[in-house]
This record gives structure tokens, sequence and C-alpha cells, in this order.
């Protein structure tokens, strides 16, 4: 009972669990139709057919276990099926039969509510009504509990539901998107969290930063990060702050990018906060961060390293192990154990050929395997980067402009870097100011002195790529390179255009026409580099719009993530099929190319998980 009034909370929709209870009874059941009436169409939470004919339901859900559902509920869903009664019935063609509808609520009915109910030949169906076949009656009889949030129950009530040997994987995060990164398991008696990502672009997604937890985060025993990028690490502050207090594992390097990460992040939405509040553009009065300095600070003191390549336990009957990854410092895919079975979350797949970083490591076994989308309807294009950047740079020179590539601050500014450093040292472009203005970056190059191990650039070419750069620490010595009148190259974050100092040059030379922008990395949707992308012909900038006469360029091949045929390289050594394949971290048309390229090329069904759905994983083997 206390998991049904966490349906709506935890993003499983009530009228899905009626589906499914439905389903269990030999309907047919379609979840939030439109239907047509004689005066407005209606969308219905859920359509069941059956021997009988059509049943349209109605769900009214309440998170508030004390709240009843009075007579205007029945009496204005009536109204309702009435109009689309009255359409229906004067339809030439009409052949099925519309039986009375029903009303289903999570608490109680009044008694002026059944009355009306028995008066109109509704029929209503609550937790303990009608008494002979109420919704308890109806869950006891099929078996279908609804697990979705078994974190808050009882450890004895865990037990119970979950004495069939399965757990939970709830997709929080990165399902039909590319940001977000969250994924759940709940065994039933302990709860491990995959990644704690920001969500970005859209701004619908990024309102989803800001909505409870579906569990308390108290109720979370651990959590796994793959790698340090904000979408895999960024909510970790707000986390912490509402109540988890469980280790953050991850690999050493992996745990400062998220240090710098965070405490990035937390000082740009304060400082946004307090422009917001400053110059008037926000709705609210007193807008707030999303979470603060201090909050990040708290989750930095639960980070614990974990060496890569070695099991570890979590717990008993749980253990885990990091395995490279390339795609950034410190990145690894991870391999958990449970019981029988292996899950292996892949996080971002790096390239196999890669400036600085060695190829992916590849999984030898995955049972359930959640696997990386973001270019799974492309292949990056087969070109010669370093005379294509040499070109674009060139070409600006002889303008006398600017060329402003907008990088991530981890891993692709410092390939930028010492792509830049080759092309001076080999004459192939001149030797002009090249300004590296992103303090997060600066931070990250410093990882690579201090982790050799993990890349291969050599410190000696390292310190001389270093020399050659002008690079800028204080927000002041951005608007002395902005003043510089020669022709130069700024290199400067975010990759996306969501933040960051690259916005300060892009308020100064968007609208000129000596500026080029080279794009080179992954876009997200929603954000002013996707816009840019494609083809905006204004963007908005610290709440101004700022016309683009600047010429955008786009060099995919400099992406830090697999493309589709090295996603599949990246799965060739599994030596069987996964029990279950679900694909992740990319936008639809992306899904479901790789869905298609995986069914036609190896004959494996892959399942794209919309965001917040819940599965169930049996724990043996078969």
């Amino acid at each position: 009972k206390k998991a049904i009034y966490e349906l709506g909370p935890t993003g499983f929709p009530f009228e899905k669990f009626v589906s499914s209870i439905l389903n269990y009874s030999g309907h047919r059941t379609e979840i939030n139709q439109m239907y047509k009436g004689y005066c407005v169409a209606h969308e219905i939470d859920v359509v069941a057919t059956g021997k009988e004919g059509v049943t349209l339901i109605e769900c009214k859900f309440h998170s508030d276990q004390g709240k009843k559902c009075d007579v205007k509920i029945p009496l204005y869903i009536h109204s309702r099926f009435q109009d689309i009664a009255r359409w229906h019935a004067g339809q030439r063609d009409n052949s099925s039969s519309m039986k009375p509808g029903w009303v289903v609520t999570n608490t109680r009915f009044t008694r002026d509510a059944q009355q009306y109910g028995k008066c109109a030949g509704l029929y209503l169906l609550s937790w303990n009504y009608p008494p002979k076949n109420s919704l308890k009656r109806r869950i006891d009889r099929s078996g279908l509990y609804p697990l979705t949030v078994s974190t808050l129950l009882s450890s004895r009530e865990k037990e119970l539901l979950l004495d069939r040997g399965v757990v939970l994987c709830k997709f929080w995060g990165a399902a039909g998107c590319v940001t977000g990164s969250k994924y759940l398991l709940d065994t039933g008696s302990r709860a491990i969290l995959v990644d704690c990502g920001m969500f970005q672009g859209l701004k619908a997604r990024r309102h989803l930063n800001r909505e409870p937890w579906p569990v308390p985060p108290s109720s979370i025993d651990a959590v796994f990060i793959t790698h340090g990028h904000l979408d895999h690490v960024g909510m970790l502050p707000r986390l912490v702050r509402d109540g988890f207090s469980g280790p953050i594992y991850g690999t050493t390097p992996s745990l400062e990018i998220a240090r710098i990460v965070m405490e990035d992040s937390a000082k740009i939405h304060m400082e946004e906060a307090e422009r917001a509040k400053k110059e008037g553009y926000s709705k609210h009065k007193e807008p707030l961060p999303l979470y603060t300095l201090e909050d990040a600070r708290a989750a930095i003191r639960l980070f614990q390293a974990v060496p890569r390549d070695t099991w570890e336990t979590e717990s008993e009957g749980i253990r885990f192990r990091f395995r490279y990854n390339g795609h950034i410092l410190g990145a690894c895919f991870i391999e958990v154990e449970l019981g029988e079975k292996r899950m292996v979350f892949s996080g971002d797949v790096g390239r196999p050929e890669d400036e600085l970083l060695a190829p992916p490591d590849r999984p030898e076994r995955a049972d359930i395997l959640l696997l990386e989308s973001t270019y799974g309807n492309k292949n990056h294009p087969e070109t010669d980067i370093e005379s294509l950047l040499a070109s674009h740079i060139n070409e600006t020179v002889r303008q006398g402009g600017v060329c402003i590539i907008p990088s991530f601050a981890v891993e692709r500014l410092q390939t930028v870097m010492y792509m830049l450093w080759k092309l001076i040292q080999a004459n192939r472009i001149p030797a002009l100011p090249v300004y590296v203005d992103s303090p997060m970056g600066e931070n990250v190059l410093e990882l690579f002195e201090r982790f050799p191990h993990w890349h291969k650039l050599s410190q000696d070419r390292y310190r001389k790529m270093r020399g050659q750069m002008h690079i800028i620490a204080e927000y002041s010595e951005t608007w002395k390179a902005i003043d510089d009148p020669r022709p130069k190259v700024v290199v400067a974050g975010s990759g996306m255009l969501s933040g960051g100092r690259v916005l300060t040059y892009l308020s100064q030379l968007l609208d000129h026409s000596s500026t080029r922008i080279l794009l080179v990395g992954y876009q997200a949707e929603g954000t002013r580099g996707r816009n840019l992308l494609e083809g905006a012909h204004e963007l908005k900038i610290f709440g101004k719009y700022i016309p683009v006469a600047a010429r955008v360029e786009v060099l995919e091949t400099l992406s830090a993530h697999a493309d589709q045929s090295e996603l599949l390289h990246w799965i060739a050594d599994l030596e069987s099929p996964p029990e279950q394949l679900f694909l992740v971290h990319g936008e639809p048309t992306a899904l479901d190319a790789l869905r298609v390229k995986l069914d036609q090329e190896k004959g494996w069904k892959a399942r794209i998980p919309e965001l917040f759905e819940v599965v169930e994983i049996p724990l043996e083997k078969g």
C-alpha cells in the first residue's frame, strides 16, 4: 500500500500500474489515448479492450494518503465519457461496444462518490472498494506488486516482495536523451546508483535537475561513477545535500576531475543566480543556485578511490570492477556482479584511435548490458583533421579574425591544445596567439602531469605544449584577450556553449563576419551549440539576443565518443549475446538506428528504456 502511494513521484505512472493489472485479467490495454467527443477531444488514461468490448478508464492519483475522491471527480469524468459516447453513437460504421467507464484511485472514494457511481453506471475502484474486487484483492490475485519503490519499504517488506530473486534497474537519466546519466540498482537489501549526472540542453530536461528524487537519497547505499563529466557527476552535490551519506567510488583521476567539475559547476550556478537577481532576468524574485560550493565539497568528502581492473566487494553478494574505457582521463566502464549475473555499464566509450588516450578495453561477458548510443546513427568522417584545422585557422588569419573553439574542459581541450602545438611546430600555421581560457581546463591539464600512466602524452611534449599557450586564469584577462587586435585562436569552455567563459567571447564576437567558430564535440539538443549547428540566426547570451554573423564549422573527427562501427567493435569480444540489452545515452534517432543495426548484424534484440522506467532483472542464469 505504501508503494502505491509513491507510484506517481517515482515516474512510474499509476495508470501504467492499473494497465498491468488489467492485462493480467485478459484485457489488451493502451495508455494515454485520444478519443473524439461530440464537443471536444479527450485524453483517456487507460483504454481496455476485452470480450465485453472497450472500456474507458480514468485514473486519479493522490500522493497525499489522506486525500479522498469526492463526488466532483466521478461527476466530471462521467461528463467526459458521455461526450465520447455521444459522438461514438452517431457513427454509422460503429461496430464495437463501448462499455460504461471506470474511475480508479489509489486513495478512497467518499460515500457520495460511491453513490453517484452506482447511479450513473460508473465502475469505481480503489484500494479497498468494492470490497470483494478492490485494487488490493486484484493485486493479491495477480501478484503484480508495485516494486518500483521497494527502496521505501522496510527490510522485511523488501524480502517478501523480492523473494523471486530479482534486481530492479531504474533508469533515472540518459534514457531517451544524452544527458543526466543515472541508473539505480535495487536488490531489495542494497541500492546502488551508477552515475549521478546533470540534465543539460532542453529547458524541460534542465528542470528535472530541480525535481524531487524518485526515492529518498538517504536510502541509497553507494554511488559508482564511470567518469568525471558533468552529465555523469553533476548532481552529486545535490544528492549529498538531500541526504545521501554513503561512499562515492571512482578511479583516482575520475574523482579528481569530478572534484574540479563539481566545484566549477557550483560556482557557475551561484554566479548565475546572483547575476539573474542583479539584472532581473529571472522569473523568480530570489533565484537560488541548484547547489552551492559547500554542497560540492560535502560530496567530495565522500569520494573513495578504487584501482582499475580489480574486483572489489561492495557488500555480500555484490562485487564490482572498473575497467579502462578511453574517452577522458580516468574513464572506465563498470562491471557489477549480482548473484549469477554480470551487469556492464558502458559509461561513455572512447575512440580506438585518440591523440592522447589508449584504445578502450572491451568486455568479455555481459549478461545485462547498458550501452551508450551517442553516435549510434553515424560513423565519424575519415578526414585529415590536422589539415582541416590548419585550413580553418589560416583562413581566419587571412581575414584578420578570431577562431573560437568551444571545448569541453576535460580532455577535448587538451587534445585541441596538442594539435595546435603540433601545427605551430610544423609551421603549418603561424605562431599566432593561442588563448586557453578555461580555469577548469587548466586544472584538468595539471592532472595529465599527475597521472602519466593514464595517457600517451610524454612529459616533455606536455611542458612544451603548455609553454606555447597563453593560459588565462583571471576573468580580467579574458577581456584583454578580446581586446587584442591581432588574429588569434581562443580555446574556451564550455563545449556545448551552455556556460563558461566562451560566452563572454561570443557576446562580443559572434556578430563579426571575420569570426570563425569550430565545434569539436557533441552538441546536445537544446544547447546553444546545437542551435548554432542547426543554423540559428541569433543566440541568447546573458539575457540578450546576439545576431550570428560568424562562420560555424563542425569537426566531428575530434569527438571523444565512439561512433556506430566503433561501438560494434567494442562489444565484439562478448562470449555470448546479452540476455538483456538496453540502449541509453542517445537521442531517439541515434538509439533507434543502433537498435536496428544490432538486430540486422548480430540478431540481438535491444530495448530503448524510457526515462524513469523500471525493469526487473532475474538473478539466476537463463
